[in-house]
């Protein structure tokens, strides 16, 4: 699974599927990323 953030939410019915919920600032999202184990590469 490639992981990866995004500015915006994804159009609905598109590829993307949302994981988590919404971070406030990009430091966050980032470090919620590489904490999550199904998005390790």
């Amino acid at each position: 699974m490639k992981c990866q953030i995004v500015e915006s939410q994804p159009a609905a019915g598109g590829s993307m599927k949302v994981v988590g919920a919404a971070h406030t600032t990009k430091a966050s999202a980032e470090a919620a990323l590489k904490a999550d184990k199904t998005c390790a590469k």
